[in-house]
């Protein structure tokens, strides 16, 4: 599958379920982690090269590669999150990307206005 909008559904899928922007420039361990899982669903679920997949979120093609190939090996055995978000998106059919997309951002809504409403956020 060659459709960019499926990569853009990767990216907030890994975004809504990770609780960060794997677009920031940052180094820090659970965005170098989140963009690992990212890469790695892309190259498995897409027809994408390494470097169109690195270009939708600032990378170039050495970086995706040492996320997939060293990163992920960790953040999966090491990152509970990381294995959960995972393994539920491997277990979805691509025409169940859209509704665990939309749901996950219902989700997100609900837990950012009860927050809200009782003073912690």
């Amino acid at each position: 599958m060659k459709d960019e909008s499926y990569l853009k559904q990767i990216i907030e899928y890994v975004n809504l379920n990770l609780k960060i922007d794997i677009v920031s420039d940052t180094r820090k361990r659970e965005y170098v982690e989140g963009r690992s899982l990212y890469f790695t669903l892309a190259r498995k679920h897409t027809m994408f090269s390494y470097e169109e997949i690195g270009q939708h979120i600032g990378r170039n093609h050495a970086t995706v590669i040492w996320g997939c190939n060293r990163v992920f090996e960790f953040a999966i055995k090491e990152n509970k999150l990381i294995k959960k978000t995972y393994d539920a998106f491997i277990f979805k059919d691509s025409n169940e990307i859209d509704r665990l997309i939309y749901l996950t951002k219902e989700l997100h809504e609900l837990e950012t206005k009860i927050l809200k409403d009782y003073g912690l956020r």
